[in-house]
Order: C-alpha cells, then structure tokens, then sequence
C-alpha cells in the first residue's frame, strides 16, 4: 500500500531515538546545565544594559538559574531533557525579550534547537518545537513588542508564529537528519564491535582447546612414564600457543613472543 509505503519511508529518514550510552548522556547534559548558567549570567548584563529595570532583570535570571539547578539534581533522564530543554528555550524567548523583538534574536531559537537534538531523544526535541510555536503565538497576542519589532507581525501573532515555527522546522529537519547519521553511525561501530568481540572469542576458544588437549596429552604420556613424548607433547603444545598468540597481535606486538616459557632449538623445554 502506498500509505505504508510511505510510512516505511518516513521510519527510515527519522532517528530512531535510541538512548544514548549513560557516559555520553551526562556529559551532554552537564553541558546544557552549564550553558544555562552561562545564559543567566549573560543576559542578566544584558538586560541591565539595555536598560531594563533590576528587578525585571532579576525575574528572568531567577527563572533561568533555577530551571538550571533543577536540570542538574534530577536524575529521571527523560525529566533532565525535559527541563534542560524549557531552560534552554526560555533563554531564547527572554533574549528576544530584552532585545525588544529585534529578528536578528530569533536565530538564538535555532541555535538552542540544535543544542537540544544533542540529547537524540524525542521528547526534548517536540517539547521546543512547541514551546516555540506557543510562546510567539501566546506572548504575541499579550504583548507584540516583546516578541516582534514590525507591525504585521504584531497584528497578526499567530500567523508569524507559524511563520517562526516553519523556519524553526526546516531547521530541525537538518537537526533530525545529522541525528540519524549519527544513529546510523553508532550502530556500524557497535555492529563492528560485535564481529571483533565475536571472533576473539572463537580464537580463545580455539587456543584454550589447543592447549588443553595439549596438556592432556603431556598428562598421560608423563602416567605412562614416556618422558619423551610428554616432553613432545609440551613442546608441541607450545608452539601452537605461541603461534596463535601471535595470530592475535598486530605491529610492534608482533615482534614480542607470547608468554614467559621459551622453546630452545632442538625442540627442547627450558629447565627453570
């Protein structure tokens, strides 16, 4: 059918919204929760020098710094993206506040989309989508000047908020496409890893039976009192060994023999 046609499609262009691994994940979200420091600081010289009152200023640096502290104590990962990304997007809308609407504060709100889409999750990612639309289409209609500086846009809010919010989601497509190379990615590497893990466990096995059957060997011939073939069977037992350690190096590593326990010429065992 066409319609699953192009669903199929569709899955295959989206990410997938796989979690990323718990190291990754903090590492990025420390650094949203820093950013969100470094934006309460920022715009609270900001706003002070453009004039605006210290308690006005105070209000919007208040509201930031404590989402911040929030996103920083919670440790549910789907509640630490959630307010990482309201922190982000409310620096953004009080950025364009304080600047009184100008356009050229609007592209903060591409920027702080990008960030988020680091997180590579949903929820994050919907969550700005829509802050976005509903802070230009609401804040639009309560006050025009804090979010445009031209006239259209101030009798029609709603109508430049889907405006904004179409720039803002051809943005996010880009977002959503870097995202899923970097899914796409991901799994070649984890896939790789695999094949590697798999086949050294296969040469372990290998070496554990060569040198078990070995030994084995050497055990009986030693009950039976055949020094000789005992002695074969260690010396045998170890060349296998060596050779399929040596299998396993690669560059400089090849050139170190494997173990402590040499061969002498002549097929002999060194006496300790």
């Amino acid at each position: 059918m066409p319609e699953a046609q192009l669903l199929g499609s569709l899955r295959s262009w989206l990410p997938a919204g796989r979690t990323l691994g718990l190291e990754a994940w903090n590492s990025r979200h420390r650094g949203v929760v820093r950013l969100l420091w470094a934006h309460a600081f920022g715009l609270g010289v900001f706003g002070l020098v453009r004039g605006y009152e210290p308690v006005h200023v105070a209000g919007e640096v208040i509201a930031i710094g404590g989402l911040a502290l929030v996103a920083s104590l919670l440790q549910n990962r789907t509640a630490q993206a959630a307010i990482g990304t309201l922190g982000l997007i409310t620096c953004s809308a009080v950025l364009v506040h304080l600047s009184g609407g100008v356009i050229e504060a609007h592209f903060h709100f591409f920027i702080m989309l990008t960030v988020v889409t680091a997180y590579q999750s949903w929820v994050p990612f919907l969550l700005a989508m829509g802050y976005v639309l509903v802070h230009h289409g609401t804040v639009g209609v309560i006050s025009p000047g804090s979010v445009y500086n031209h006239p259209a846009a101030a009798r029609s809010p709603w109508l430049w908020a889907g405006i904004h919010a179409a720039f803002v989601t051809g943005a996010a497509l880009a977002g959503l496409r870097s995202w899923k190379q970097a899914e796409i990615e991901r799994t070649r590497s984890e896939l790789a890893e695999s094949r590697e893990r798999d086949a050294r466990q296969r040469e372990a096995v290998h070496l554990h039976d060569t040198v078990v059957q070995g030994l084995v060997t050497a055990k009986y011939a030693s009950e039976l009192g055949d020094a000789e073939m005992a002695s074969k069977a260690i010396v045998r037992t170890l060349n296998l060994a060596q050779n399929l350690v040596a299998d396993l190096m690669s560059g400089d590593e090849a050139r170190l023999e494997p173990g402590g326990l040499r061969v002498e010429p002549g097929g002999t065992v060194p006496k300790p």
